[in-house]
């Protein structure tokens, strides 16, 4: 019981883990950005693909505006499904 008060008041130990905090929050920002860039860059390739069926149907509003909002939600779905899986990993270790 000592052991885990001491690894809380200790200054070094406490600095640490800050740092792999925001390290680990860094890491998850740059995966959220690359991953938001992905996902818009294909899907206007896909749609500069069928340019002609998309500038018919009049749709490039829809297809910029919902593609991000479900590009967002997919992301949002990743990374609380990634999460999950780290508590329940870490209670069970």
């Amino acid at each position: 019981m000592f052991t885990i008060f001491n690894r809380y008041t200790d200054n070094k130990t406490l600095k640490n883990q800050v740092n792999s905090s925001t390290n680990i929050f860094g890491v998850i920002v740059f995966f959220s950005v690359i991953s938001f860039l992905v996902m818009s860059v294909s899907r206007l390739g896909l749609s500069f693909w069928q340019m002609d069926r998309v500038a018919n149907a009049q749709g490039w509003n829809d297809i910029l505006i919902q593609g991000l909002r479900v590009d967002f939600a997919s992301l949002c779905w990743f990374l609380v499904l990634q999460r999950l899986a780290a508590w329940y990993l870490q209670e069970n270790i």
